[in-house]
Parts: structure tokens; C-alpha cells; sequence
């Protein structure tokens, strides 16, 4: 561990400052590839590790040389080699936004990039949690179960097991308090107010980057989710009160933008530090 991290030292000095950030882009762009593999296959209950790349259309297996992040896809012109099916333009865009998004927060970070850990898996979750939930109106555990885990491991291996319980009980308060508003608006209005999926997204983000900023996301993505709910529904002529809201997205959107400015907001120092 000691050798990693003298390692990451010398890579972020400023010489090899820009060979870092391309690092970070291409890092981005191999995580984006493996969130479009989560995309697809989790709400089908396939395994995202085990099962080797294959065409959705023929079943072919997909070779590693097809399988660059953005290169292949912008080779093979968006098409399977075998069957000369077309992919979706999803992978290509979720490739390019997740390396862009990590190089912004690179960028954002400066030389404070002990936070970067939390906020690289913070972002790849809400990434695929959000495009999940848009499209099949779920959030699959397994997102939110890592992100949790995960914001326990950073702390516990450099043996802060104070920021461990801390992040343990951040996470444990807001889903205990969004479990509680769950319910109560499932039985004061007769609906879902806020899915089980939603409330324990939120409450892995309370684990990662603390409770003051997974507020913000809560209420901003609330506030989203309200003007588009509402927005929709002028649009399509519907009763606001038929409409179920995929909040997921909202979440995802929230969270981005908190972390791409969190540092330059007045006094946000304090809370970008519980990173």
C-alpha cells in the first residue's frame, strides 16, 4: 500500500501533471465501458464480471481489440464486426461523458487528489444508476452496495476507522430518515413519493460524501424532479398526479453537479472536505 500510494505521489507532480490527467481521461473512458456493461446487463440479472463481451444481437464474443473504449466504436463505425449490426450511440456517449467528466474533476480537484477516489465511484454509480432507472425504472442494489462498501474501504486503509464509523452512520441516518418519509408519503397520498431504490441510493452518497451534500442532491433533485414532472405534463396534456417520476436520473444529475462545483461554491471547502 505504501509503495502505491509513494507512486501516485510522483505521478501528480507538476511535470507529469498532464500525463496524469490523460490518464484520468483514458481511466474515465475504460470505467464508461464498464458502466455500459452494467447498463445492459444488470437489469437483466446477468453478471457484469464472468460473462465474456459478447453482440446483444448475434452472440458473438467481442474481441479485446474491439473492445477499446470510444476507438473501437468510432473504427467499427458503431457496428458489431460480425453481423454488422448497429450498437447504440449509448456506448460511445457514456464513454466519452464518464472520461471527460473524471478529467473535470481531476482538473477541479488541483492538488488536493486524495478526494478523487470517492468522487471517481460516486460519479460511475449515479452514471449507470441514472440511465438504469430512465430506462427501466430501477436501481439495482448492486450499485448502491458498492458505493457503500467502497466508502468504507478508502477510510479503513489508511486506518481512519473514525471516518469509517462516520461514514458507517452518515449513511445509516439518511436512509433512516428517507425511509421514514417513504412511508409516510406512501400513506398520506396513496403513492409511491420516494422508491426504496431512490432512498438507498441517496443513502450510499450519504456514506461517500457526507450528509450536508447528499441534502443538497436531495433537494435539488427534488426540485428537478418536481419542474419536470410538471413540465412533462404540460407537454403531454396528462394529470401531474397519474405521473410516476423516475427520481433516478434527478439524483444523477444533482450529484454530478455538486461534485463538478462543490470546491468553488462559497464556503464548500467544509463540506468537500468530508470527502
Amino acid at each position: 500500500m505504501k509503495d502505491i500510494l509513494e507512486f501516485y505521489g510522483q505521478l501528480l507532480t507538476p511535470e507529469l501533471r498532464p500525463v496524469f490527467l490523460a490518464a484520468v481521461f483514458v481511466f474515465g473512458g475504460c470505467v464508461g465501458s464498464f458502466l455500459n456493461v452494467c447498463i445492459w446487463r444488470m437489469p437483466l440479472r446477468e453478471s457484469v464480471v464472468f460473462a465474456p463481451s459478447h453482440c446483444t444481437k448475434c452472440g458473438a464474443h467481442i474481441r479485446w481489440f474491439d473492445n477499446i473504449p470510444l476507438l473501437s466504436y468510432l473504427i467499427l463505425r458503431g457496428r458489431c464486426r460480425s453481423c454488422r449490426a448497429p450498437y447504440s450511440s449509448r456506448y460511445f456517449w457514456v464513454e466519452l461523458f464518464t472520461g471527460g467528466y473524471f478529467l473535470l474533476l481531476a482538473v477541479a480537484a488541483g492538488s488536493d487528489h486524495a478526494v478523487l477516489p470517492l468522487q471517481f465511484a460516486a460519479a460511475g454509480v449515479v452514471i449507470a444508476a441514472g440511465v438504469i432507472d430512465v430506462e427501466h425504472g430501477i436501481i439495482p442494489d448492486k450499485l448502491t452496495w458498492f458505493l457503500f462498501l467502497f466508502a468504507l474501504l478508502v477510510p479503513a486503509l489508511t486506518g481512519d476507522f473514525y471516518g469509517v464509523a462516520v461514514r458507517f452512520a452518515s449513511g445509516a441516518v439518511f436512509f433512516i430518515v428517507l425511509a421514514v418519509f417513504a412511508v409516510a408519503g406512501r400513506k398520506v397520498a396513496g403513492r409511491t413519493a420516494l422508491g426504496w431504490g431512490d432512498v438507498k441510493l441517496l443513502s450510499a452518497l450519504a456514506a461517500a460524501g457526507g450528509v450536508l451534500p447528499a441534502l443538497y442532491v436531495t433537494i435539488a433533485a427534488s426540485l428537478a424532479g418536481v419542474a419536470g414532472g410538471i413540465g412533462y405534463a404540460l407537454i403531454a396534456r396528462r394529470r401531474t398526479l397519474s405521473l410516476q417520476v423516475r427520481f433516478g436520473g434527478f439524483i444523477a444529475a444533482a450529484e454530478l453537479v455538486w461534485l463538478a462545483v462543490a470546491k468553488f461554491m462559497p464556503d464548500a471547502s467544509r463540506l468537500a472536505d468530508l470527502f
